[in-house]
């Protein structure tokens, strides 16, 4: 008689919060909350914005808002057809990091005006979340080895029975 064992495996809830739309609904609120923030700030001490960064700031905020919306159809489109097509939620999850990132150049811009060192107080540490965010989509071979990474590290380690 053989036994055999089933086991049940669930995603991981890091891949879940990756690869579902709760993480782009965060980011893009904490883009939106700190971009108002800044504007708020420059209209309340009367700063003006930089005369060389209204044409890349309205290009970044035409592109940003376009790719908000481009997202935002992938994924209610992958939502109500309850069809988790790889293409169309890897086109969400890229267009909503690239949206990201020009939201944050949004960001730097508004704090360029504010101060010229601002940028580069908050640009050196945030690169440090922007650069492998930006990478990771590009390397879903790596997305595929981590499953079996982490099963190789959890399982218990194999004892040595000898039999005399």
């Amino acid at each position: 008689m053989t036994s055999a064992t089933m086991v049940h495996e669930a995603p991981s809830l890091r891949r879940e919060w990756r690869m579902n739309g709760g993480y782009d609904v965060v980011m893009h609120m904490i883009i939106i909350i700190l971009n108002i923030a800044a504007i708020l700030y420059m209209r309340k001490h009367k700063i003006p914005l930089d005369d060389q960064l209204w044409g890349p700031l309205i290009d970044f905020t035409a592109c940003y808002f376009a790719g908000w919306l481009i997202s935002c159809a992938f994924w209610c489109t992958a939502a109500i057809e309850d069809v988790s097509l790889p293409e169309a939620l890897c086109i969400a999850y890229i267009m909503g990091r690239v949206c990201h990132t020009l939201g944050f150049c949004i960001f730097l811009g508004l704090l360029y005006s504010i101060s010229h060192r601002l940028p580069l107080y908050f640009g050196l540490p945030c690169s440090l979340w922007l650069l492998p965010a930006m990478i990771a989509p590009c390397c879903p071979c790596l997305w595929r080895g981590e499953q079996a990474w982490w099963k190789f590290v959890n399982q218990p380690p194999e004892s040595a029975d000898t039999i005399v």
